[in-house]
């Protein structure tokens, strides 16, 4: 029944290599998602295509593959999920609380005994067309007319593995693979290219039509930017897998400028240093470091630093993105700053004797992920 070979699915198809793929997501369907937001100026209301690898271990109420929503609203979405009720796959567009789908009958033992699989949707407005697909086949199409989303709907949750608009839906399984393709709806023979005959693949292998249209591909434990891995604070877009300008001012020290210091806290010697004199908490800082470019809720930055501690903590921080130290060395904190002006502070400890040196922040590029709950990258369990 799902062997779901077609004469489209010939070697003229195959493309030049497969991709080496270590690592996924796991989420367990109490509350894991990955969090995509940063994706949500690049959702295209017209048309696109998504498409990832899925396994389910259960489904006790439902799976959402992929959501996005105007906040709490459910009036205006994009939706791939299995909904266990209906026992159906369904990809569905929903605009001013109208929702069209294309649906695909499947039993949840069934849906479970695939193990892993690659799932798609489609959708074009103009078409108008909603496409389904399952492992390269398209198994189910709605060409009633569609209604696009209006100008002033504003999405700005993108969810995988949950609902969007509502802390539900959860689910449990893997996902790995996750490819947004914003303004082109692929075509059958299309779809076939991201299947690949059943193997993950390098998108730099596609037709540069496809390729150019992606805005986001995340790899959940593959990926990687400027030397550091996929992790739990952030899951790297490989499509745009770089760093922005840097937007510290003097983080070498090379002069007593651009800092604000505390008690305690000197420049010397292309380094900043704090001798322990505070008799409380002291603050080293630099203001609106995140002000260029400007800050949205989806900016996020790399914040890179080498500290000696020969005493006491200190605290790396810019709104709620925090974390402290006892130990030396070089330090990495990737996250997304308070919304605003942001300011980049580090806090002394009352007895914290020590130096930093070399601070930089940059902005990652591209459209991350990040884990929510005990959502994890990199589970061995792969397509």
């Amino acid at each position: 029944m799902l062997g779901l070979a077609t004469a489209l699915n010939s070697s003229s198809l195959k493309k030049k290599s497969v991709l080496t793929n270590k690592f996924s997501a796991e989420l367990d369907g109490t509350g894991d998602y990955i969090d995509v937001s940063t994706l949500s100026s690049d959702i295209d209301k017209a048309a696109g295509t998504i498409s990832m690898w899925v396994k389910v271990q259960a489904t006790s109420g439902n799976e959402s593959f992929f959501n996005c929503s105007d906040g709490t609203s459910g009036d205006n979405k994009l939706v791939l999920m299995y909904n266990t009720g209906s026992a159906v796959i369904q990809a569905n567009y929903k605009a001013g609380g109208s929702s069209q789908d294309a649906t695909h009958s499947i039993a949840g033992d069934d849906l479970t005994g695939l193990g892993w699989f690659h799932v798609a949707m489609t959708y074009n407005t103009s078409t108008p067309l909603i496409q389904l697909f399952l492992n390269g086949t398209r198994v189910a199409q709605r060409t009633s007319s569609l209604t696009q989303m209006s100008g002033d709907v504003a999405i700005d949750r993108v969810r995988l593995g949950s609902n969007a608009n509502a802390d539900n839906t959860y689910h449990h399984g893997n996902i790995d693979e996750f490819i947004y393709i914003a303004g082109k709806d692929l075509t059958e023979s299309e779809m076939l290219l991201l299947y690949n005959n059943g193997k993950p693949d390098d998108i730099g292998d596609l037709p540069s039509a496809i390729y150019n249209a992606i805005k986001c591909w995340l790899r959940f434990g593959d990926g990687s930017i400027d030397g550091d891995a996929d992790q739990t604070s952030v899951i790297f877009d490989e499509k745009n897998a770089t760093l922005g300008s840097e937007l510290v001012d003097n983080g070498n020290f090379a002069t007593d400028s651009n800092w604000t210091k505390g008690t305690g806290w000197s420049i010397a010697n292309g380094v900043a240093s704090c001798d322990g004199t505070q008799s409380s908490t002291s603050n080293f800082s630099q203001g609106n470091t995140f002000d260029t470019p400007p800050q949205t809720l989806s900016d996020t930055y790399k914040i890179t630093f080498d500290l000696v501690v020969t005493q006491g903590s200190i605290t790396a921080s810019s709104g709620s993105l925090s974390q402290s130290y006892t130990t030396s060395g070089s330090k990495i904190l990737y996250g997304i700053p308070a919304t605003g002006a942001g300011n980049l502070n580090f806090t002394a400890g009352s007895t914290f004797i020590g130096s930093i040196d070399n601070v930089s922040v940059k902005q990652v590029n591209g459209n991350p992920g990040f884990c929510v709950a005990d959502a994890t990258v990199g589970n061995s369990n792969v397509p």
